[in-house]
Formats: C-alpha cells, sequence, structure tokens
C-alpha cells in the first residue's frame, strides 16, 4: 500500500471513531483506569445542601475531594460562613504536602502547636504571626493572599495592581508584595471594581475558590493528576469479562487517545475491584449512573485510581414564546420570546418533540406555535409545542394551556386573573415552578406577576407546571426628565434635568441621562400611542416618564409617557375601579388611567386587572387645569406576607426530630396574635433546619445545622428560652432562641441598598413600618439601618446566614427596635 493509501485508511478509521465507531473503541484503547476503591465512602461526605446552586459550588467540591479542607459534619458546609485562620493553614500544609509534620509535632489534644511549628518551619507564617494572630478567628483577605503566595513559593513583587484599588492603603506591608504577586498571576481578585477589601474576613467558599484556582498547579505533587475528554461508549459485564457487574467507560481523550475506566462491581471493593467515583453533574453528587455516552468531562486520578468526575455542561435553560421560522433540513428553529427578543436553536437528532402533551415528530411544527423550549448549549433538548384546543384539526385529550396575572394566593390556591376574570387553581407538591431557568418554591409568586400554567388533564385545575416571567416583568427604575434628544435611527433618548422614583421620592440622576429605546417601546401622550419619530419631531422640551425594566438592557426603555399637566401624588386606598372606563376612585381623588399608564407590584409591571378594592395605591398622576388627573403610574403597596408559618413563644421540649412551644403567639396579617395560655404547638425539625444560639453574643452571629445544634444541646439547657420560629406547615425551616421572650412587635418590609459585612448592620430603601392601629402601612422616612446578624432568616422555604442577603433583596422583618429578629427574603 502506498503512503498516501495508507494516510487516507488512518483517516477513514479516525473518522470512524470519532462518529462513535463503538467496535474500534472498544479494541484500540490505550490504558486501562479503574474507579477508586472507595469512591462511596468519599462521595458520602460531599453531599452538602447549601452548595449546588452556590458559585464556588464545584471548586468546593474538588478541593473536599481532594482532601485539602475539612469536611465538617452534617450536610451543610456553609460556603458563606467565615474561614479560621486555622482552617485556611490546614489546607495549605495539605495542598504543600507538609501536614504529616505537624500532626507529628503536635503536642497531645493541641494539634494547633503542631500546625503553627510546622507553617513557621516551611516560612509560610511569621513567628511574630504565630504569636500575635488569634487562630481560631476569621483570616483576613491579605493575610490569606500571603500565607497563600508563601506556600507557591511565588516572589513578592513590587506594588503596582494593588494601587489601581481605593483602599490599597488598607494593606499592610508584611503583606503588600505577596497581594501584588497573586494579583500579578490572576489569582487574587478585588470583591467589587476597585475594591480590594484587604481587611475582609474571607468566606469558606471564597477560600475554597482561590486554593482551587492557584492550587492547581500544585496537584502534580501531591499524586493528583487532571485529564479531560469525551465519553465514546460504555460496556456492560455480568457474567463474563474483568467481574460481575461491572461496566466500562470508553473516552477519547484531549490527546485523540482511547483510555477505558472500570467502575463498580458486584464484590466488595479491593485492590484490584474498581469501586465507583465521585460524579458530579450539574451539582448533582452521585457515582456513574449520572454519565452518559457524549458527555464532555474532566476526569482527576491518584494512584492510577479516578476518583472524581466532573461532566462539563451548561444548565438547562428555559424559553417560552412562539416559533418565527424552521429549517427542517437544516436542523433549526428560529424563536421569539414573549418580550419579543428573537433567538437561533440548534435541532438535535435526539431533541424531544411534543405536542400538546404528546410525543410528535419535527414536522408537526411549523411557524406561529406557541412553544416552550429547553435548551442545552445553544441545542434544544426539548420543544413542547400547543395548538389551540381544537385547532389545526388535532385535539389532544388531556392537555391545556392558561396563561395570566396572579390576583393572590391563599393557601395552596391560585387565583388568576385571564382577560378580568377569575379563575382558581390548586397547586400541590407535583406542581413544578419555574422561574429564569430555575425551579422555585411557590411561596416566590407574587401577586401581579404574569404566569402561564400546564395541565396534562383537560377538566383539571391541578397545573404540573407553572412558568413564571420572572426578571422580564420587573422594574429597574422609572426616570423623567426633559425630552431633549430624540434619534428615531438609532433609538436613543437623551433627557435633562433627570431624576428616578425611588418609590419615596424623586432622586437626581447626573445630567444629561440617555436611554435606548427598546424596538417594541410602547410611546403614550393624552393617551394615545405615538411613534418615535412623532416623539422627536412634536414633544422636545416637554417632561416624559419611561420606565426601564430589569430584563432588557441597562438603560432601555420600554414604555414612556408624555407628561400633560403639572405632578401630584396621590397615597390611598381604592373604593372603585372601572376597568371598562379606565377609571380609579380613592378616598381623597378621582383620577383616569389609559394604556400608557404604569402599573407595578413589588417592583414587577402587572395587567391593571390586578388593581381591586381595598388596596393601597401609590399614584403619580398629571393634572390639567380642568378635569380628573391621568394617572402616569399606579403601584400597588399592598404587601404579601411570605406564605410561611412564623411563631414566637417560650420551648417547651426539644427532642431529636421535634420542637414543643408554649405560651404561643403567630404572626397574621402583619401582627402577632396570641394563642390560648393552655395551647401548645409541636413542630418537625429537619436535616435543612437552620439554629440560632442567641443565648451569648459571642456564640457566633450565624446558624448552625442540626448536626451542630444536637451537639450544642447535650451541655446546654435551652428549655424556657424565648424562640422565634419560621416554618411551612409542620417543618421548621429556622428556629432562634434566645434568653427571653422576645419583644419583636414591629413589622417592617424594604428593599436592601447596602449590607456591612462586618458589623451586620443592614441599610434598607422604601422601607415600610406596619401601623396596626391604623392597619395600614406608613413610610419610613430615608434609609433605615437595622443590624441583622442574631435575626433568623430565610430566603424563599430555605433558611440562609443573614451573610447571604444582597443589595436589591425585599426583604419581609421582624425587628425589637433597631435589631432585626427574623428577616425574610421575598
Amino acid at each position: 500500500m502506498t503512503g498516501r493509501g495508507k494516510r487516507v485508511l488512518v483517516l477513514i478509521l479516525t473518522i470512524m471513531l470519532m462518529a462513535g465507531g463503538l467496535g474500534t473503541a472498544r479494541a484500540h484503547y490505550s490504558q486501562v483506569y479503574q474507579a477508586y476503591s472507595h469512591g462511596s465512602y468519599l462521595r458520602e461526605g460531599l453531599r452538602f445542601t447549601d452548595i449546588r446552586d452556590h458559585w464556588a459550588g464545584p471548586a468546593i467540591i474538588r478541593q473536599l475531594a481532594f482532601g485539602f479542607l475539612d469536611r465538617p459534619a452534617g450536610n451543610r458546609f456553609s460556603p458563606q460562613a467565615a474561614a479560621t485562620r486555622l482552617e485556611v493553614l490546614k489546607a495549605l500544609l495539605r495542598l504543600g504536602g507538609l501536614e504529616q509534620d505537624a500532626l507529628q509535632a503536635a503536642v497531645a489534644g493541641d494539634q494547633e502547636t503542631g500546625y503553627l511549628w510546622a507553617a513557621q518551619r516551611a516560612g509560610i507564617i511569621t513567628p511574630t504571626e504565630a504569636v500575635e494572630l488569634s487562630w481560631s478567628g476569621g483570616a483576613r483577605r491579605q493575610e490569606v493572599a500571603a500565607w497563600l503566595a508563601r506556600t507557591l513559593q511565588i516572589p513578592p513583587a513590587e506594588a503596582r495592581q494593588v494601587r489601581s484599588f481605593s483602599d490599597w492603603p488598607q494593606l499592610e506591608p508584611l503583606y503588600t508584595g505577596q497581594v501584588e504577586a497573586l494579583l500579578a498571576q490572576g489569582y487574587l481578585q478585588g470583591v467589587a471594581p476597585g475594591v480590594l477589601a484587604p481587611n475582609q474576613v474571607i468566606k469558606r467558599g471564597e477560600f475554597a475558590s482561590l486554593l482551587d484556582r492557584a492550587g492547581a498547579q500544585l496537584l502534580p505533587t501531591r499524586g493528583i493528576t487532571r485529564g479531560q475528554g469525551q465519553i465514546i461508549d460504555r460496556e456492560d459485564y455480568f457474567l463474563s469479562g474483568w467481574g460481575s457487574g461491572e461496566r466500562v467507560y470508553y473516552i477519547l481523550n484531549a490527546g485523540g487517545e482511547i483510555i477505558a475506566l472500570r467502575v463498580g462491581g458486584s464484590q466488595l471493593p479491593g485492590p484490584d475491584v474498581p469501586g465507583d467515583p465521585v460524579v458530579n453533574r450539574d451539582g448533582h453528587i452521585g457515582g456513574s449512573d449520572l454519565l452518559g455516552v457524549g458527555d464532555q468531562i474532566h476526569y482527576y486520578l491518584v494512584r492510577g485510581q479516578v476518583f472524581l468526575i466532573e461532566v462539563v455542561t451548561e444548565l438547562p435553560r428555559f424559553f417560552q414564546g412562539k416559533i418565527v421560522d424552521l429549517n427542517k433540513d437544516e436542523g433549526w428553529l428560529e424563536f421569539s420570546t414573549l418580550q419579543g427578543e428573537r433567538n437561533r436553536f440548534r435541532l438535535a437528532k435526539n431533541t424531544r418533540i411534543n405536542l400538546n402533551g404528546h410525543p410528535a415528530q419535527v414536522g408537526d411544527l411549523h411557524s406561529g406555535q406557541e412553544v416552550d423550549l429547553k435548551a442545552r448549549d445553544g441545542v434544544l433538548t426539548e420543544v413542547s409545542a400547543f395548538l389551540p384546543e381544537g385547532e389545526g384539526g388535532y385535539i389532544a385529550p388531556g392537555s391545556r394551556v392558561r396563561s395570566g396575572y396572579i390576583r393572590y394566593l391563599t393557601g395552596n390556591k391560585l387565583i388568576l386573573l385571564r382577560e378580568g376574570e377569575e379563575e382558581t387553581y390548586r397547586l400541590t407538591s407535583q406542581s413544578q415552578i419555574v422561574r429564569e431557568g430555575k425551579g422555585v418554591s411557590a411561596n416566590s409568586l407574587r401577586p401581579g406577576e404574569m404566569v402561564t400554567l400546564y395541565f396534562d388533564d383537560l377538566d383539571g385545575d391541578i397545573p404540573v407546571r407553572v412558568l413564571a416571567q420572572g426578571e422580564r416583568q420587573k422594574m429597574r427604575h422609572i426616570y423623567r426628565g426633559i425630552v431633549n434628544v430624540v434619534s428615531p435611527r438609532s433609538r436613543e433618548l437623551i433627557l435633562s434635568q433627570p431624576a428616578y422614583f425611588n418609590m419615596v421620592g424623586w432622586e437626581s440622576v447626573a445630567p444629561p441621562l440617555s436611554l435606548d429605546v427598546h424596538p417594541q417601546a410602547d410611546i403614550y401622550a393624552g393617551g394615545k400611542e405615538i411613534t418615535l419619530e412623532e416623539l422627536a419631531s412634536a414633544y422636545r422640551g416637554q417632561e416624559i416618564y419611561a420606565a426601564v425594566p430589569q430584563g432588557y438592557g441597562q438603560n432601555e426603555a420600554a414604555k414612556i409617557i408624555v407628561k400633560s399637566g403639572y405632578a401630584k401624588e396621590y397615597y390611598g386606598r381604592i373604593r372603585q375601579v372601572d376597568w371598562v372606563a379606565g377609571e380609579i376612585e380613592l378616598d381623597s381623588a378621582h383620577l383616569q388611567y389609559d394604556p400608557g399608564t404604569i402599573f407595578l407590584w413589588e417592583d414587577r409591571f402587572i395587567d391593571p386587572y390586578a388593581l381591586k378594592r381595598g388596596q393601597e395605591v401609590l399614584i403619580l398622576a398629571a393634572v390639567p387645569g380642568t378635569g380628573p388627573g391621568q394617572a402616569l403610574l399606579i403601584s400597588v403597596e399592598d404587601v404579601e406576607e411570605p406564605g410561611l408559618d412564623i411563631y414566637q413563644g417560650t420551648l417547651d421540649t426539644i427532642g431529636l426530630n421535634h420542637v414543643g412551644l408554649e405560651y404561643i403567639k403567630s404572626l397574621s396579617d402583619h401582627r402577632w396574635r396570641d394563642w390560648s395560655r393552655r395551647r401548645t404547638l409541636t413542630l418537625q425539625l429537619n436535616l435543612d433546619t437552620l439554629f440560632w444560639d442567641n443565648l451569648e453574643t459571642a456564640a457566633g452571629y450565624g446558624p448552625m445545622t442540626k448536626w451542630e445544634f444536637d451537639q450544642r444541646r447535650v451541655v446546654r439547657d435551652y428549655e424556657d428560652c424565648g424562640a422565634l420560629i419560621i416554618s411551612s406547615g409542620e417543618q421548621v425551616i429556622g428556629l432562634g432562641i434566645w434568653p427571653r421572650d422576645i419583644a419583636s412587635n414591629r413589622v417592617t418590609v424594604g428593599r436592601i441598598k447596602g449590607l456591612d459585612r462586618e458589623t451586620g448592620v443592614v441599610s434598607l430603601e422604601r422601607a415600610k413600618d406596619w401601623n396596626v392601629s391604623a392597619g395600614e402601612w406608613r413610610f419610613y422616612p430615608g434609609t433605615l439601618d437595622v443590624e441583622i446578624r442574631e435575626a433568623v432568616a430565610a430566603r424563599g422555604d430555605k433558611g440562609i446566614s443573614w451573610e447571604e442577603l444582597r443589595p436589591g433583596d425585599n426583604v419581609y422583618l421582624v425587628r425589637e427596635g433597631m435589631r432585626g429578629r427574623l428577616i425574610i427574603v421575598y
């Protein structure tokens, strides 16, 4: 055979192999590896409930699997908790292969002495640091950076990059050179643009991420190697081959070689019998059953055994809208969202297609159909198309779709507004709630929110899926200003004298303010819709109001209203609303609204049908010389309770899986209601329950896991202490304990403007207090600062640390003076 013929043959064989020539893959692997013998034990130590959705989750799993980080007891890793200096030092000694020296030097019952001795000997810390620092205290970012640089033996560098941070003078001379060195290597980053925060205590998740980035270069010295590739085939063995019940995965690695990985077996793992590796897929920790042919993976080996596999994948994303165009031959589908944005996705051979809940083919799809899409990496994994019942010659028994605005939720009942009429549906534990592509609890649904319900029963009232419109329906800002420049070609609008409304008053914005105008923006003047060209030609120099949604560009207006008259604000209860005539009557005013009016509820754009008698509303109106005022913005100020049960009382009993209360109060309609003195209440504890021990302020200002709480209550008597509880039904989400009854009689709502993580003080804007005697909300002037380190905290129906709160969160707060006792993000 000629040289050219040989090259052609090799090319053909390579193409067959890459295209899935399974027999070739099995016959021509270069090496056989087996899974880590004790992978199941390793896996059980990595299943934490609070890291799957955390940004540092993958790094945390890796560093725990490598053995560099300590595994906390219980089922929570607490990534937002402070990392202690000793915790950091242990990890660095393990990374450097020096822990054995530390253990040998440790005095009986005092490991800290051994670790400090070994770290000094290796030059990681100085003798002064060993003596003067509290090693049980939180490690500051500049300390961690310096110790890590010394562990990696990176020499100090001249201070250059550090000077780009506004707070660089806070760096101590002892650490400045090493901090600069880590910045230059790209390992260390600021906490915000221009902010290094050198004195901020590093969080456990943050430290895991830093260790993951910088420590990768030392992995080979610890016997850990990394590979990557794609699973191209798998083969099961039952009664023959290597062993009964084994499985072999064939992996095409990045170098073009094929390796075989032996997994599992019916026998107990041993030196020559493979176990099952840890597999991390989208934050799910499991075994090889999470792997599939076609998966792109990273794998890690120690002593020739694969102990950790990460499936490289993008989280699935959900979309809702209509098919714009479709090319079956080329395999793509063009799609328009509910907001008018267009996207093109690829159709794969394994894309699942359903029509009205029944299996279908690509040929059943056509332009104009309403669809739900599920995509991963730009490829459609699932297409759910819908034909209106009785349309297209196809009636799918047992399937329908309903869209509308949430009027309110009561218990498990969801009341929807559709074309001005109320419809009632029931939510169960089987109803999947999805917002922005992620599953959420029913408690996160808010009045006025646009949702689409999907049913598998034509006549049923229980949706199998609820798709919430999410951030697209949220408002970023309401601006006002004088029209200075309008460019229809570039769709740019420039305002002079700009300001934005913080729902309490107007705050000035540095002029001029430039806004993009969305291609489908609604523009109104005098109740009539106008074009951008008409705005440019006829309304220059007039004042406008512009609504900028959260989901569009940085500052892209979706609705613009030209004001005609003088501005006036109204606050009161709705006495009557006429949807047909577009009129709203308050105790103190009679106003009109039209399609140009902006309607809001809890920062979400809503339909006017969500208005009802008795609601408190804030209205910005333009009042002409004669006639009724024209509402420019109507904001519903009613505050829905979080949808969770809130109790306070005295702890009567604490069992392994339950807690008993007496002298009980419950929070209802934003006020505490006393129970009969003789009544008691028993609630259930679970592994996800968080506990706050506030008997001593030195206890740590943070939640404990159930395991930690069970250990502590062996030596501490909690009975007859004051308690504050958040529960969902009978299941306790969070339990706070105080030495006395809690005089927390003030209910406040607001939006987090800032959070001082050193003092635990949260600043609320747009804060309102519930006035019990008047039965209404009263605005708090300015910002409200509340100390919340002791507060029992939850987001949705999950307990959280106060450090997990974020600016922009809307919160429901129970406080005693200026001390927060309970805080729920809703």
